[in-house]
């Protein structure tokens, strides 16, 4: 079923209400059979748990690099994190065959917080193509690329540890590439995808809601968010009873967009907009003038709210604390690291650490001995422990998971090995 404007003006609040949203109920197994259509809740986020007050005096390097099992034949980027049960972590990279020219979406299991070197399992292919983002609950959401060759996204789960996905349904027929994908860990989730904007080599935001349920889900989507400048950078996470959504927009209170005024495509995207979405219910919150060009952020979720990280051109990483409304708490903050040059961003990753966040951004300029700064910030924002993983020079993709009980980071990489060849690295780092 097809609604103008439809769920709860959510189109309306936030791209003038020019889209439709499909509301689409999935059940049975799975998979290309078993669809039907119809009308169906819209996922909430859900209750979140309590964060803890984390005591960290310093960070301290307790594992050194090691190079982790994967696809032979295959050089290994994009790297992404996803935490399982009893101290596994599964370490997820998109592996590229050179030979064939092909993609798949590959993982590694390893035991991350005992032992070090960790125990690792022999890599598993989640699916192909592999241009994909995941969410980060005990069950791996995947948000995938339908086809390399055509448009189109999907949305399905798969087994981190034995293998293989589970297509549920396309989320997006007219989407190129899917771009991010925010979960509660209640098996719901908030989805989101970049497609064609109004002009040449311009995209548009698509997002939707999806809830899971027992041999199925349902889903409300794709809801077009309207055109973007070059980049799409956008950020979820769940709050209880709903979702913060942030956005990288076009900033019109000075002077408008270069070649058409009023129109966020042609502009560059120097402002975030937050926007609360509860069941039906769409409500503009925060407003953040970044100044310059916004080339990625990040949502962190907290039990009250959320973290905000941006990163702009020229400039540090900065951090904002949102409240559970989307209002602003504070910020901007500035996070330890060195400002990249426009033309060379360096690798970033963010991970909720206690109430506050630990980051690993690399260091610029890039040479030989450059690594990645570690800093650990609390509630308030404030940095109460650093470190640093050095020499990394070629570590362009990384990622970070935090465990509250041990009180320890892993860091994962992709960068070349001894023997030149594009693989995964992990290290790890304790609080002390």
């Amino acid at each position: 079923m097809t609604r103008a404007c439809a769920f709860g003006s959510i189109a309306a609040v936030v791209a003038g209400c020019s889209s439709s949203v499909t509301v689409q109920d999935v059940s049975g197994a799975g998979g290309s059979g078993g669809a039907t259509t119809g009308a169906s809740t819209a996922a909430s986020g859900g209750s979140v748990p309590v964060d803890p007050e984390l005591a960290c005096a310093k960070l301290v390097q307790n594992g050194a690099l090691e190079w982790l099992p994967t696809l032979a034949n295959a050089t290994a980027d994009s790297v992404k994190l996803h935490v399982l049960a009893g101290g596994k972590l599964a370490v997820a990279y998109r592996a590229y065959f050179n030979a064939t020219m092909q993609e798949k979406l590959a993982s590694t299991a390893i035991d991350w917080t005992g032992a070090w070197p960790p125990s690792a399992a022999a890599p598993v292919v989640l699916h192909e193509p592999s241009l994909s983002v995941m969410s980060r609950t005990s069950e791996l959401g995947l948000l995938v690329d339908v086809s390399p060759s055509d448009v189109g996204v999907a949305f399905g789960v798969a087994d981190a540890q034995a293998g293989g996905f589970k297509p549920y349904f396309t989320a997006d027929p007219d989407a190129y590439a899917p771009t991010l994908l925010a979960d509660d860990g209640h098996g719901n989730y908030f989805a989101g995808m970049v497609a064609a904007g109004k002009g040449v080599n311009t995209h548009s935001l698509h997002v939707g809601i999806v809830a899971t349920k027992p041999g199925g889900a349902s889903y409300t989507g794709p809801i077009d968010l309207g055109c973007h400048a070059q980049t799409v950078a956008a950020g979820a996470a769940a709050v209880p009873g709903g979702w913060l959504l942030a956005r990288a927009t076009a900033d019109f209170v000075g002077t408008p967009g270069p070649t058409l005024e009023g129109d966020d495509c042609w502009a560059q995207a120097k402002m975030i907009r937050v926007t609360r979405l509860s069941g039906a219910d769409a409500k503009p919150a925060a407003e953040i003038a970044a100044g310059a060009t916004i080339f990625a952020l990040q949502l962190l979720r907290r039990s009250n709210g959320a973290w905000l990280l941006e990163r702009h051109a020229d400039h540090p990483v900065q951090a904002y604390r949102l409240a559970g409304d989307g209002s602003l708490e504070a910020g901007p903050i500035a996070v330890p690291s060195t400002p990249p040059p426009l033309s060379t961003p360096t690798a970033f990753a963010a991970d909720r650490a206690g109430r506050g966040f630990i980051v690993a951004i690399g260091e610029a300029p890039v040479t030989p001995q450059a690594g990645l700064t570690l800093a650990v910030d609390d509630e308030q924002g404030v940095t109460i422990a650093k470190g640093r993983l050095a020499p990394v020079p070629g570590a362009s993709f990384v990622a970070i998971a935090f465990d509250d009980t041990t009180r320890q980071a892993l860091v994962a990489l992709a960068m070349p090995d001894a023997s030149g060849a594009s693989a995964v690295g992990v290290a790890r780092f304790a609080c002390q």
